[in-house]
């Protein structure tokens, strides 16, 4: 990603997220990795990294939660031994760190940004949270 698309991006990142739910940590141009903050309805904050492709916009980013670590299912299964998971919209784990499945790939565009990016993992970590409450899959959540 060049410096002006990360400007773009960084821009719509803290006027949509300013303060309420999320914030951007760092930038690392050698990695192409940004960390986001979110924090869900319930008041539980997440750390995501969001790894930057060197050809993004023309590649999808890929999503991991950082924090907190190990997330589990809510009988206690670890989601990172359950990835990929087409029930829990995941996809290959790095270590204890889970992948989320934000976009398709035959959804993708690169006018998409950071942002709606981030967007949907907010909305990935809120079903998320309504799975651990009632235990039904995150698919049932995103998909009713």
């Amino acid at each position: 990603m060049d410096s002006t698309r990360y400007r773009i991006e960084k821009t719509i990142l803290e006027q949509n997220f300013s303060r309420r739910s999320a914030f951007v940590d760092r930038y690392n141009p050698e990695t192409f990795s940004l960390r986001v903050g979110l924090k869900c309805s319930s008041g539980q904050a997440y750390q995501l990294r969001i790894r930057i492709p060197p050809d993004y916009p023309n590649s999808i980013p890929r999503a991991y939660v950082m924090t907190p670590a190990d997330l589990r299912d809510r009988a206690g299964q670890s989601l990172a031994q359950r990835s990929p998971s087409h029930d829990m919209h995941l996809l290959s784990p790095d270590g204890n760190q889970i992948q989320l499945c934000h976009y398709k790939p035959a959804n993708w565009h690169p006018n998409v940004t950071l942002y709606k990016v981030a967007l949907k993992c907010l909305v990935w970590l809120e079903a998320y949270e309504n799975h651990m409450l009632t235990g039904k899959p995150i698919d049932h959540f995103l998909h009713s």
